[in-house]
């Protein structure tokens, strides 16, 4: 189920100063953003709130940048955007510009701390012929690509095993010990992957586990 955006399930996107005028551009904002990610507990919705308030923030910064750019020609009569970048207007550019990679450098924390903890997923599925299905997935965490899925009845260790022999075997050309060594594998604490047997498989082909926060 989608949830939507809501000042009771968050603080930092529900507590950004936005101008008056544009209340309905932010909110609908928020409520794109909310939708597309989809967090699921606490957790998640922590980060997703710090990824939609930096990244409208971000946006602010590309408005402030236009208005100094603007404020220093009509100030010198002059239409060339250099004079930005001399005297009193250089260090608001430098300002804003220290500003701005604060912001990205927590913009892009959130999202990759965000695809570790999904790093391997497991959802149950209703579906109209077979019922409650479970769909195990593992994803790339640079780019969120899907290197394996796997769709079963029984959501046990050996379900969730597949898509990571699936993965592994898309990415190195084959199953054997040690061909994945140095790789990690975010997984929460869910009884498939804490089990003896999925442990063992994973350490096999030289895969370390990562385990996520409780949800």
């Amino acid at each position: 189920m989608v949830k939507r955006w809501s000042p009771a399930t968050l603080y930092l996107s529900t507590r950004t100063f936005v101008e008056d005028e544009e209340r309905e551009l932010y909110e609908d904002f928020c409520e794109r953003l909310f939708e597309n990610l989809n967090p699921c507990g606490s957790f998640e919705n922590f980060l997703v709130d710090r990824i939609i308030s930096t990244a409208w923030r971000l946006r602010r910064v590309v408005h402030i940048e236009a208005l100094l750019f603007q404020k220093t020609k009509d100030f010198l009569y002059n239409d060339s955007y250099c004079e930005a970048f001399v005297g009193s207007s250089s260090t608001s550019m430098a300002t804003l510009s220290r500003y701005e990679r604060a912001l990205e450098r927590s913009f892009y924390r959130a999202i990759r701390e965000l695809k570790e903890f999904r790093g391997q997923e497991e959802v149950e599925i209703l579906t109209v012929n077979d019922g409650w299905v479970w769909l195990f997935t593992v994803e790339e965490h640079w780019n969120a690509e899907c290197l394996g899925w796997h769709v079963c009845k029984k959501g046990d260790r050996f379900g969730a095993l597949e898509p990571v022999t699936q993965a592994i075997k898309n990415v190195y050309g084959a199953i054997s010990q040690g061909i994945a060594k140095g790789l990690k594998l975010r997984i929460d604490n869910g009884t498939q992957y804490t089990s003896d047997y999925f442990l063992e498989q994973i350490r096999y082909m030289g895969v370390e586990e990562s385990f996520g926060l409780v949800r």
